[in-house]
Parts: C-alpha cells; structure tokens; sequence
C-alpha cells in the first residue's frame, strides 16, 4: 500500500527536474546575452513541450553542426534541443513507469522484508548467543580473581608439582631397577651358557676319549694282523719252497 501511495511521484518528478534544467538554461542564456551586451528574447517554458520531435531533432543536428561562438541564435538552438531532448527522455520514462505493476514491487518489497527479518531474528540469536558466552566469560573471570579460587588454585598446583617429583623419583628408581634385573638377567643368562659350555666340552673330551681308545684298538689290531699277515707270508714262502724243492727231487728221481 505504501508502494502504490507513493507512486505518482516519480512522475511529477520527472517534469519539475526538466523544467529546473529549463529554467537555468535561461539564466545561462541570461548571463552570455549579458556578458554580449544583448537584451534576452523571453521564452516561456510551457511552449517546449509541443514541439514536434522530429523539428527537435533537426534542430538539434543544425545546432551540433553551427560554431558555438555564433551568439544568441546559437545558444537558443541549443536550448531548444536540449529541451526536446529533454521531453522525449521524459516522456520515455513516464511510459515505462506507467507500463510498470506496482503489485510487483511490492511483492518484491515483501519478499525482502521476510528475508531481512529472517537475517533479523538470526543476528538476534547471535548476539544472544555473544552475550550468554560473554557472561559466561565473565563468570569465569570472576571466579578465578577470587582469593578462596586462587588458594585453590596455588594448592592444586602444589598437588602437581608434588605429584611430578614423585613421578621423577619413580622413574629413576623404575630405572634402577630396570638395569639391576638386566645386570642379574645378563649374570644368569652367562652362568648357564657358561655351564653349558662345561658340559659339552665334558662331553666332547668323553668322545675325544673313546675315539682315542677306539682308535689305538683299532691300531692294535692292525699291528697284529700285519704280523700275521708276516707270519702267513713267511710259512706260505717256506711251503712252497720246500715244496718247489720237493718236486725237483721228485722230478730229478723220475728222470735218473
């Protein structure tokens, strides 16, 4: 309703700001015909809006097209086709805003008022929201800047500090203790490889000495045989050379 209520004015806006622009173009004129030393050719401003915009415009090219220095013809021509020009943009705009639905605009106008409300009621919340953490803050502060919060404070400070150097101590003695159960851990692993060690030596010198003993058995045994082995070589040679010779008497006594 405000939209519609305020809708004429543009209209009579447009035609008050021509006839503003119209009226210091006289005094312009006013001033050159002044300073030529002519009397000016009253002109009244209602005539400008029945001229045709077709003379408008020739007047308008004639008047581009003429030097400026000319004097008051000049200037004349310029005005009246800045006034044609002038009517025409008018009546253009009012065209377009008659053309216009202000139901439109305000439909606009309503949509936008939702939005800013929306955008309204979230900034409120917000600033709901600040000022509820802002007392919160301040609550906080204030509890902390008390003496009986400040004691309770420096005592549970001393409570960590307390409880850090115990933590300290555990820790070396947890050290200490760490590297006794390896020193003992590294004496007992020692110890049995150690025994170990005794042990399969025992055993491998045992071995030593039955291989030992085998082996002089071995030898032994070797020994005899190769005496027998001697002894047969000896009696088998003996054999057959008394035998050889036997068979010589035998052959010698064939043939006789």
């Amino acid at each position: 309703a405000s939209v519609r209520s305020h809708g004429p004015r543009p209209q009579r806006y447009l035609p008050d700001a021509v006839g503003k622009l119209g009226e210091d173009s006289l005094r312009a004129e006013k001033r050159l015909q002044s300073l030529h030393g002519t009397s000016p050719e009253p002109v009244s401003p209602g005539v400008l809006p029945d001229l045709e915009l077709s003379v408008a415009r020739s007047t308008l090219t004639t008047a581009s097209t003429m030097d400026p220095r000319d004097g008051t013809s000049s200037v004349e021509m310029w005005r009246r086709a800045f006034h044609a020009e002038a009517m025409e943009c008018v009546n253009a705009m009012q065209a377009v805003v008659e053309r216009t639905k202000f139901s439109h605009f305000a439909t606009r106008f309503d949509d936008w008022r939702k939005v800013d409300l929306k955008a309204t009621a979230q900034v409120q919340m917000h600033v709901k929201e600040l000022t509820r953490l802002n007392q919160s803050v301040e609550q906080f502060l204030h509890e902390c800047g008390s003496l009986s919060n400040m004691v309770e404070f420096k005592d549970s400070f001393l409570d960590l500090n307390q409880c850090v150097s115990e933590l300290t101590i555990a820790k070396r003695e947890m050290t200490a203790n760490i590297d006794t159960i390896a020193e003992r851990a590294a004496a007992k692993v020692a110890s049995a490889w150690q025994t170990e060690a005794r042990e399969a030596a025992g055993r491998q010198h045992a071995r030593w000495k039955e291989d030992h003993s085998r082996w002089a058995q071995l030898e032994s045994r070797i020994g005899q045989l190769q005496d027998e082995m001697r002894e047969l070589n000896r009696v088998v040679r003996a054999s057959t050379a008394s035998g050889l010779e036997a068979l010589k008497e035998h052959l010698t006594d064939l043939f006789k």
